[in-house]
C-alpha cells in the first residue's frame, strides 16, 4: 500500500496530512502510539481513557455500592456504561456535561454526580453518576474516590 510521502525536519517531526487527521478524528493535543515492527513505524491514536477488564470492573463495584448508574466517556464516546437505564446516546452525556456548573445535581427526575477527568490539564473524559433518588455526603465523596482512582490507573 503506497502513502503520502512526508519529509522529517530537522527536530524529527513530520506533518499528518489532514486527510488523514480527518478520517482518524485526531486533533491538537491529542495522543499518538508509536510504534515499530521489524520494518514499518506504526503510528495509531491512543486513547488514554479506553475500556479494558480494570475500568470495567471498578465502574461495576462503585455502581452497584452506590446503587446507580454510571457512565464513563472520553471527549469522542462512550467507553463504558453500567446499568444505564436512561439508555442515552453520548451526545445526551455531553450536553449534560457542558450544561452543569456544580458537581451535583437534580435534573428531571434524576439526581446525577459528575467529574471531570483531567491529566496533566488536558481534559480526557469524564463520568456521569446517576439515579432516581438523592444521594447523600458520604455517596458524593466516594464518587470523588472513583475519580482519583481513573486518575491514577491512567496516569501509571
Amino acid at each position: 500500500m503506497s502513502g503520502i510521502i512526508r519529509r522529517i525536519d530537522g527536530l524529527g517531526r513530520i506533518v499528518i496530512p489532514r486527510e488523514i487527521r480527518k478520517r482518524f478524528n485526531i486533533k491538537e493535543d491529542d495522543y499518538l502510539d508509536i510504534s515499530c515492527d521489524s520494518n514499518n513505524i506504526i503510528i495509531s491514536k491512543y486513547d488514554l481513557l479506553k475500556e479494558n477488564e480494570y475500568i470495567k470492573i471498578l465502574i461495576n463495584t462503585f455502581s452497584e455500592y452506590l446503587n446507580s448508574s454510571i457512565v464513563l466517556f472520553n471527549r469522542e464516546r462512550i467507553i463504558y456504561k453500567y446499568n444505564d437505564f436512561l439508555n442515552n446516546n453520548f451526545d445526551f452525556y455531553i450536553n449534560l456535561l457542558g450544561s452543569l456548573k456544580v458537581n451535583y445535581i437534580f435534573r428531571n427526575k434524576y439526581y446525577f454526580i459528575y467529574n471531570s477527568i483531567i491529566i496533566d490539564s488536558d481534559l480526557v473524559g469524564g463520568f456521569i453518576i446517576y439515579r432516581d433518588y438523592d444521594f447523600n455526603d458520604n455517596e458524593i465523596n466516594i464518587s470523588k474516590l472513583l475519580l482519583k482512582s481513573l486518575i491514577k490507573y491512567i496516569e501509571k
